[in-house]
């Protein structure tokens, strides 16, 4: 009979003598691992890909970039501080919401967090903008602009004032605004509004997409880099893969 062993998964912790290991250590909670750590240091780049296995925190890592984002919205409010993140299921997209929420409530940051799938725009549409807004690409588009419109707080208020927030959504959705597959009255205002809303973009699972889907990336990394946007000295995006689409960066998450 041959009997297998199998030795536990270690994942190296970052120097406690690296440059940012105090804030980083805070800012998760526990002391950071050298690839969280690593992501978070190659915030200068335009696009960082991160291929660690699953649950060793990629997730975490993306999210690392929000303090800075913060930071920066915090001295001026004309900073650009939102975030796209961007999940393959809608599964996911519940998933991470919670540890978006997580984070930021942990860390005490300005951000609100909006998920948004086809029924919850629908849902958020009916409930909060009336008959005002009735095609779905105008709900969505007014999501964007204001997503203090359909957010309440816990006591079921509209959350005040202005707000950096961080929209997690389905590839479909930004597949369905970058393409102009919508109404044509609102195929302008969605495709404009992902290209200039975000400064950092997430990828969450970049090995999961299909096709279709990994040419829609592909095509937006090429408009941006036309347009110059990757010469900006600008947020990156990270990819989980994790990346980021109005500035300078994208971050990128996959498995290896």
């Amino acid at each position: 009979m041959i009997e297998l062993e199998l030795a536990p998964h270690y994942e190296m912790y970052a120097d406690p003598n690296a440059e940012d290991y105090r804030p980083l250590a805070n800012a998760l909670g526990n002391p950071p691992l050298y690839h969280q750590w690593h992501t978070y240091q190659a915030k200068h780049v335009h696009i960082v890909v991160n291929s660690f296995n699953t649950g060793t925190g990629k997730t975490k890592a993306a999210l690392l970039r929000l303090l800075d984002l913060d930071e920066a919205y915090k001295r001026s409010r004309y900073n650009n501080a939102n975030v796209l993140f961007i999940a393959p299921t809608n599964e996911l997209l519940r998933q991470h919401e919670q540890d978006v929420r997580d984070f930021i409530k942990h860390n005490g940051l300005a951000h609100i967090v909006l998920r948004l799938d086809a029924a919850t725009i629908k849902e958020l549409g009916n409930k909060h903008l009336g008959g005002k807004f009735v095609r779905q690409g105008d709900r969505l588009h007014q999501m964007l602009q204001d997503p203090g419109s359909i957010l309440t707080d816990s006591d079921g208020y509209h959350i005040e004032g202005h707000h950096p927030y961080l929209l997690v959504i389905n590839p479909d959705i930004f597949y369905y605004a970058l393409y102009g597959l919508g109404n044509p009255h609102d195929q302008k205002v969605l495709f404009r509004a992902f290209i200039k809303n975000f400064s950092y973009i997430v990828v969450d699972e970049f090995h999961y997409y299909n096709a279709k889907q990994l040419a829609n990336f592909l095509f937006f990394l090429t408009l941006l880099r036309e347009w110059g946007l990757f010469q900006r000295r600008t947020p990156n995006l990270l990819a989980h893969c994790y990346a980021s689409a109005t500035g300078s960066g994208l971050l990128i998450s996959s498995e290896p």
